[in-house]
């Protein structure tokens, strides 16, 4: 990036923090613009657009993050939240599995996968291998998902 770049992704970052939206898509807007193949932008605008209660510009925008690299966690997690918000469950499931695939080291993917797949598709194997997916790439254990892990291995035995 050059230096003006890095002043307006340093403005959009700090209108982000101050949680004014529209003007932090204004910035990443104006660098998409001049960096169309960075997807770490893209998923940022998407984020910002998906605030301001813009689903289906924040669904294309991480949809373009994805496709410029698939690795873009950000992009995954945060389209598969979308998606889930529009009860898309299925959808959602197959961006996380793509994001794991792509990340397996990404706790946070395999998290939400887990949620998507017990909660919403009733997948209960599917959670349990994404929770001790989860713990084993954690930096630390969590107790509520060793409880959840507990409780869906009673539930499979039965």
């Amino acid at each position: 990036m050059t230096v003006a770049q890095l002043q307006t992704f340093e403005l959009a970052t700090n209108a982000a923090e101050n949680q004014d939206w529209a003007l932090a898509s204004d910035y990443l807007q104006r660098l998409v613009a001049q960096r169309p193949n960075d997807p770490r932008t893209m998923a940022r605008l998407g984020w910002s657009l998906q605030k301001q209660q813009m689903p289906d510009r924040a669904e294309e925008a991480y949809r373009k993050a994805l496709a410029l690299d698939p690795s873009t966690t950000l992009a995954s997690n945060n389209l598969a939240l979308l998606l889930q918000e529009q009860h898309r469950f299925v959808e959602a499931a197959e961006v996380l599995r793509a994001g794991v695939r792509q990340s397996p080291e990404n706790s946070e993917l395999h998290y939400n996968l887990g949620i998507i797949c017990e909660l919403y598709l009733l997948d209960l194997e599917c959670a349990l291998e994404q929770y001790q997916a989860y713990q084993s790439v954690a930096y630390e254990k969590d107790e509520a998902v060793e409880g959840w892990i507990a409780d869906l291995k009673r539930r499979l035995a039965k």
